[in-house]
């Protein structure tokens, strides 16, 4: 009898590990990390890279969300306008920031603060778990006092529109409607488990992006896609 206990704890310890180490349980449960070492995918990583490597102005705004993260990948050079802290911030800016994040970049609220405070980029998390939703991605992209420049499966980053910025936006400008979003290098170059998972969490966030700026058959395709390699997600259907 005891080893057939033993046996049937093997047994299910098995599954379990094999659930993790296949990324089943994360995919499954909407989970923002992957087994494995590495950063979360949902971290804007490459976003910030094109910030530091495009030499975009300061000041820089980010979400709430964002903001342990700014402040560790592009700090000191970017000062952090707001993160989890309640000192030094405070309550007021927090409700200040969500405010404006929920507000379309050509809105009063935000020709204010970014005079105030000397906005000049901002960056938004576009995964579609505490990110897309929080903010008007397509009256944003289709902004006249601001210019998308960058948008990935996770981020989406806007320049404004001023007499310092002219030559910027006019080489980086990109179109949202119509620019390709390129999946991480991690999903083709990691680990066969890995590099699908990641590859699923890119077509899965890809095609929710694609949905809001009416990217129909771009989004059906990501969709498609993604079911082949994990159909088990429940928020894909």
């Amino acid at each position: 009898a005891w080893i057939a206990i033993a046996a049937v704890l093997v047994l299910m310890a098995g599954i379990r590990v094999r659930d993790l180490v296949t990324n089943r349980y994360y995919l499954w449960s909407d989970q923002i990390t992957l087994f494995g070492a590495g950063p979360s995918w949902w971290f804007p990583e490459r976003a910030t890279s094109f910030i530091r490597n495009q030499h975009l102005p300061g000041n820089v705004f980010g979400d709430y969300n964002l903001g342990g993260y700014l402040t560790w990948s592009l700090g000191p050079e970017y000062p952090d306008y707001f993160d989890g802290r309640f000192i030094p911030f405070g309550s007021d800016l927090f409700a200040r920031q969500r405010a404006l994040v929920a507000s379309p970049l050509d809105s009063p609220e935000w020709q204010r603060e970014a005079d105030a405070r000397n906005i000049q980029t901002a960056i938004f998390s576009a995964a579609r778990f505490a990110g897309l939703g929080n903010f008007p991605l397509q009256p944003d992209c289709e902004s006249h006092g601001w210019t998308p420049v960058y948008l990935d499966d996770v981020s989406v980053v806007f320049v404004r529109n001023s007499q310092q910025n002219f030559e910027l936006v006019k080489r980086l400008a990109i179109q949202c409607k119509s620019v390709a979003i390129a999946p991480p290098a991690i999903a083709s170059s990691g680990s066969a488990g890995r590099a699908s998972a990641e590859k699923f969490q890119f077509l899965a966030n890809s095609a929710s992006i694609d949905y809001l700026l009416s990217r129909d058959s771009d989004a059906t395709g990501a969709l498609a896609t993604a079911e082949a390699i994990f159909s088990d997600d429940p928020d894909l259907h």
